[in-house]
């Protein structure tokens, strides 16, 4: 009990101790605190100030569509000017440097992400979009300068695409003219000389080979009619000769047979003929069917295809009509007056503090430097 009541009773003497030497070292510690304090005043008197500008860019329309996506042109303009705050150094704020670059949109409160960059004509949404720029310098004319220089590079890039746009349209239009050209020229002739061919060579063809082979149907009948009164002549012989020569049965045998023979025959070729015919028929059925479908693709087919063509092609020149508005300042530029750079109200009292800090470390070895020198004094008297 005795010994931590001795204890306490140490420590409160070593802080009356320190308490004691903080306070002989005080008018050392508030000396050398302001040395450090007039040191930092001077130090933030000597730097160059900084300024600031500020202009709002109304990103560049193509009709009622903006020509280029607004996110994709804050992040080129960033990396073109280097629009990063770590990367800002001394030297680039002699010419002025674009310390940021932020998208607004004044309906939405919130950061743009689209992927699709092209410019689509039958969009009737309309994105009025804002580039924020922020500019950083020693000198404030080169300032506005530098936000000029932002300015024309968002319009030479708009310029770049609407150019390149008009470009694609125009290969566009030229490749549906000929379209339009050709369908009427060289598929509407082609049509009509296939028709024509269908009509006034092939079906006269085949019905030329139809009629000879109706000629022959009729020329084999006649031959058929003929040996069959031949063979009926045979036969009645045949009856009326039991008392005849043996020869002769044998020849009339022979006649009756051979006729009979050639009768067959000749009916096996008027079948031939008649496939022939079916055959012919079937092809000229075909021809018929293919003549009418080509009057169908020339009075229905090509000329729908050409007014589609003709459509497409008056929309494409409806769309390179459309007014081009590019990138322009809304409200001019803003160039501040006020430093704000890190002046006298930041550096002094930290200059401050960091005497103050090394005052209060210095003064325990001022204060043995004392003592080892009064000890010493003593000591020689």
């Amino acid at each position: 009990m005795n010994e931590n009541l001795q204890n306490q009773n140490d420590d409160m003497i070593d802080l009356r101790e320190i308490f004691k030497m903080f306070y002989n070292e005080r008018k050392f510690i508030l000396i050398f605190s302001l040395v450090f304090a007039v040191l930092g005043l001077l130090y933030s008197l000597s730097k160059t100030p900084v300024y600031e500008a500020r202009a709002l860019i109304e990103m560049g329309t193509f009709g009622d569509k903006p020509i280029e996506n607004s996110s994709l042109m804050r992040d080129r303009v960033s990396y073109a000017f280097k629009a990063f705050e770590d990367m800002i150094s001394g030297e680039d704020l002699k010419n002025g440097a674009i310390y940021k670059v932020e998208l607004i949109e004044p309906d939405k409160g919130k950061k743009k992400t689209a992927k699709d960059t092209t410019i689509d004509p039958d969009d009737k949404k309309v994105e009025q979009n804002f580039l924020k720029i922020t500019a950083r310098g020693f000198d404030r004319e080169k300032l506005a300068d530098k936000t000029k220089e932002v300015l024309e590079f968002v319009k030479n890039e708009e310029q770049t695409k609407i150019e390149k746009e008009k470009l694609l349209k125009n290969i566009s239009i030229k490749d549906t003219e000929y379209k339009i050209k050709y369908n009427n020229e060289v598929n509407a002739s082609l049509v009509k000389e296939k028709i024509k061919i269908i009509k006034e060579q092939k079906i006269p063809n085949i019905d030329d080979k139809i009629k000879l082979l109706n000629s022959s149907i009729a020329d084999t009948q006649n031959q058929i009619n003929q040996n069959e009164q031949n063979l009926a002549t045979y036969l009645q012989s045949l009856k009326t000769s039991n008392k005849v020569d043996p020869n002769l049965l044998v020849m009339l045998n022979s006649n009756i047979s051979n006729t009979q023979n050639f009768i067959t025959s000749l009916k096996d070729k008027i079948l031939d003929i008649q496939n022939k015919l079916i055959t012919l028929e079937q092809q000229k059925n075909d021809l018929t069917t293919m003549a009418t479908h080509l009057e169908t693709d020339l009075n229905v087919v090509l000329p729908k295809r050409t007014a589609d063509l003709q459509n497409n092609l008056v929309r494409t020149k409806f769309y390179l009509d459309k007014e081009v508005k590019f990138a322009k300042f809304a409200g001019g530029v803003s160039v501040g007056n006020k430093n704000i750079g890190k002046g006298m109200i930041i550096i002094v009292p930290i200059a401050f503090g960091v005497g103050l800090i090394l005052a209060l470390i210095i003064a325990p070895f001022r204060q043995m430097v004392k003592s080892i020198k009064a000890e010493k004094n003593k000591g020689e008297i």
